[in-house]
């Protein structure tokens, strides 16, 4: 076996560390809400559009929102696949209670894994 300086090891220690932080940091916010990021998901929702699937994938006929604005959702159990596809630098805020209050942090545009039961509304804004 090579030998291995223990000085570099540290440092290549602290950089995959380095590398990780934002990583475990976009995690840690979306563990504060219902909302798991998922990057890989490939799901036909239209431009300009926030879309939720019935279940968590993309299979499925989805409710789809255009226009910025609070909605209130209704009977929405479970993990659902959530992809917001708005245009611009438009967020999506899910919120735990009706008409957009008590809400998350913005997510950006991407697929998202949901719990949707304790979520009430969402809000879809600039």
């Amino acid at each position: 076996m090579k030998n291995v300086n223990p000085t570099n090891l540290m440092k290549a220690g602290a950089l995959a560390a380095m590398a990780a932080a934002p990583l475990m940091a976009a995690t840690t916010a979306f563990s504060s809400t219902p909302a798991d990021h998922v990057t890989a998901v490939k799901a036909p929702c239209e431009a300009g559009y926030v879309c939720i699937y019935p279940g968590n994938s993309a299979d499925g006929t989805p409710i789809k929102f255009k226009r910025y604005g609070t909605y209130n959702l209704r009977n929405q159990r479970g993990t659902h696949l959530v992809v917001n596809n708005q245009t611009g630098g438009a967020a999506l805020r899910l919120c735990r209670a009706y008409n957009g209050q008590q809400c998350g942090p913005r997510l950006g545009r991407g697929a998202y894994h949901v719990n949707l039961t304790p979520i009430n509304s969402i809000v879809l804004e600039r």
